[in-house]
């Protein structure tokens, strides 16, 4: 199982949760729907620490990876 950012249209971001069977990605639940990163990005961490969950960003045409909060955190003051 794991929480992933997952961007859906434009600046908009959606949080899931997924798992992984036999190499193979699926979905299991809707976290939160669209919305702007920043905020979209505490839902996801704060899901992933309680369910104790990896936590993995999934940007339109890149694959999917393991969050780095250094590097994909938002900046303070700064929008998407």
């Amino acid at each position: 199982m794991m929480i992933v950012l997952r961007q859906v249209e434009g600046p908009h971001w959606c949080v899931v949760q997924h798992e992984v069977q036999n190499g193979k990605r699926s979905f299991v639940a809707r976290i939160a729907t669209a919305r702007e990163y920043g905020p979209a990005v505490r839902i996801a961490a704060i899901t992933a620490a309680k369910m104790r969950l990896h936590l993995a960003i999934e940007a339109n045409g890149r694959a999917l990876r393991r969050f780095d909060h250094k590097r994909d955190a938002p900046k303070m003051g700064a929008r998407p």
